[in-house]
């Protein structure tokens, strides 16, 4: 049986938030997934060893109007033998009752990773414009008390490790189930002033080995770090684990990743 370590579905190409770190190419043509090609892609994955699940990639995938209908898609993955831990990862700008109501009854998510970075609330709005803190920290919280709740993971990229968290911050992450930190990175060279001091491009990548990315568009490509559609190039999951991805991990082996498409100014 195939093993894929990791499956991102990006169900919409646009942002509701313009993060300073964010290389999302905001000229990249709009787009939201087809339910219908979110099931052919589970109907090739139950015949696969999935770990994770991700129902989100480059933008808040909250804002896919048809949001429940990838709950329900998955839910009927997941009863049919689907494996995988079933993960959102949410900005939490749009995550009201409804959306919690639905997440949680769908009985398809084992867990949502909100993102809130900085330390304090003027930080946070600092680096994630046009969010508003109060709003995000309302959500979570909202979340965090919900009975029969997912487990809520929180992921904060660091502005300044010297920096004391607020007690806002504090609260949220004595709740969490788990709370992740980690500085800015520069998401494969896309965004080269990132303070995070990475090595050049190398050998042998870890994404490659085992991602796999459902673009909005339909297409299929092969790392979590790529959140405009560089390095597509299959239409099915066959396809996209086949003779191209063995030949990427041949050139990156033999440390020629510049010939290949999207990965070339990459320091994974």
């Amino acid at each position: 049986m195939r093993t894929i370590e990791q499956v991102n579905v990006e169900l919409c190409t646009h942002c509701n938030l313009h993060c300073l770190y964010c290389p999302l190419d905001r000229g990249r043509p709009q787009a939201f997934l087809s339910v219908c090609r979110y099931y052919d892609l589970l109907d090739d994955l139950v015949g696969c060893h999935v770990e994770h699940l991700v129902l989100s990639h480059s933008a808040e995938a909250l804002q896919h109007p048809g949001f429940k209908h990838f709950l329900d898609a998955t839910a009927e993955y997941r009863r049919h033998g689907g494996t995988g831990e079933v993960v959102i990862n949410s900005n939490m700008t749009l995550m009201d009752e409804d959306v919690r109501r639905a997440i949680i009854d769908s009985g398809a998510v084992d867990r949502v990773i909100a993102s809130i970075d900085g330390y304090d609330y003027e930080s946070f709005e600092r680096l994630r414009p046009p969010a508003d803190f109060a709003t995000i920290r309302d959500n979570t919280l909202a979340l965090l008390r919900e009975r029969d709740r997912p487990k809520v993971w929180i992921n904060n990229c660091v502005e300044d490790l010297d920096g004391a968290y607020s007690h806002d911050f504090r609260g949220l992450f004595s709740l969490a189930d788990r709370v992740v930190t980690s500085q800015f990175h520069d998401w494969g060279g896309r965004v080269p002033d990132a303070p995070r001091q990475l090595r050049a491009p190398h050998g042998l990548c870890q994404q490659i080995r085992g991602q796999l990315v459902l673009f909005a568009d339909g297409r299929l490509g092969k790392c979590c770090f790529d959140l405009n559609g560089e390095t597509a190039y299959a239409d099915s999951v066959d396809e996209a684990m086949g003779w191209r991805r063995a030949r990427d991990i041949g050139l990156m082996r033999a440390r020629m990743r510049p010939l290949i498409r999207g990965c070339e100014r990459c320091r994974a």
